[in-house]
């Protein structure tokens, strides 16, 4: 289970930054934000 920290972290710092992108136009709606994760970005 401790072995898991730096992904749960890893998984943390990846949802603030969405999060924080997504504040910059509107509130996040978790469908809209779901679809983000679901769909690759080009960034990856």
């Amino acid at each position: 289970m401790w072995t898991s920290i730096p992904t749960y972290t890893f998984l943390f710092t990846l949802v603030s930054a969405d999060y924080v992108l997504w504040e910059g136009e509107d509130s996040p709606s978790l469908q809209t934000r779901n679809a983000s994760f679901a769909t690759p970005s080009p960034g990856n």
